[in-house]
């Protein structure tokens, strides 16, 4: 005795609709990204585990926090990029204004856990960093002479 039409119907749609669950399970880091599961129903992160590039079965209302896995820049200058304008320095009396960057890259395994950089951070580490870096060169230029921007550039640099 076949189905009857009805019961094809449902059969067809309970395919349909498993088959879109199933495909809705998966998510992709590129070889650019790291990521760390999220589950957008209860809004948790699982920090125990940093995920690199590949196709992931992570399951129904599963995604990733993506970060970047390639170095990222921090700039000071008058660029359209850049994070901040450049730093302007008043040092006896003379305006110096200071254009630099720096590149840093995020290790993985300081990513996730308890004490890693998202709990500490979430997703705003980048100004974070700027901040800092902003703070720890007007900090090191602070006690310099004018002169010594010309004289002992490479010092200067290196603090």
């Amino acid at each position: 005795m076949g189905l009857s039409s009805c019961q094809k119907f449902t059969a067809g749609l309970v395919y349909f609709v498993a088959v879109i669950i199933f495909g809705t399970s998966f998510d992709t880091l590129t070889p650019l990204e790291l990521g760390l599961k999220y589950n957008t129903i209860s809004k948790v992160i699982a920090l125990d585990a940093v995920s690199e590039n590949g196709r992931y079965l992570l399951g129904v209302g599963q995604s990733f926090k993506r970060f970047p896995a390639t170095l990222q820049t921090v700039e000071f200058s008058k660029s359209k990029q850049r994070d901040e304008p450049p730093l302007t320095v008043v040092i006896q009396s003379s305006t110096v204004q200071l254009e630099c960057a720096f590149q840093y890259k995020l290790v993985p395994s300081r990513i996730g856990s308890e004490s890693g950089l998202y709990r500490k951070y979430s997703q705003g580490y980048h100004q974070l960093f700027v901040r800092t870096a902003k703070a720890a060169i007007l900090q090191a230029v602070n006690d310099t002479k004018v002169e010594d921007f010309y004289n002992r550039r490479p010092a200067i640099r290196a603090s």
